[in-house]
C-alpha cells in the first residue's frame, strides 16, 4: 500500500541528523559536504551505496534510506497525469 504524501529521504535525513552539522556527517560517512546538502535540500535521491552508509552510521537497516527514496518517488510520480493503462490480461481476453 502507498503512503499518502510521504516524507521526503531528506526531510527523514534532517530528523536522524539531530544536532550533527552535515559537515560533520559526510565526512564521517566519507561523501561529499555538497552531495548530502543536496539531499536535505530534495534535489538529489539517495541511492542505494548512501542509504547503506547512512544505515551504519545511524543505526538504521541499510535498506531504511532506499526505501524511503522509492516510497517518495513512486507518490509522486503517483500524482501526475497520464493516459491509463487496461490489464494485460483483459485486454488479451477481449481480444
Amino acid at each position: 500500500m502507498m503512503m499518502h504524501n510521504p516524507a521526503s529521504p531528506g526531510e527523514l535525513l534532517r530528523e536522524f541528523m539531530g544536532d550533527r552539522s552535515v559537515t560533520e556527517l559526510a565526512k564521517h560517512i566519507g561523501v561529499a559536504r555538497a552531495t548530502l546538502s543536496r539531499i536535505l535540500n530534495g534535489r538529489n535521491a539517495v541511492s542505494v551505496d548512501l542509504s547503506i552508509r547512512l544505515g551504519e552510521a545511524l543505526s538504521l537497516s541499510p535498506d531504511f534510506f532506499a526505501k524511503a527514496q522509492l516510497q517518495y518517488d513512486l507518490w509522486r510520480r503517483a500524482q501526475r497525469k497520464r493516459r491509463s493503462i487496461k490489464p494485460l490480461v483483459a485486454a488479451l481476453a477481449s481480444r
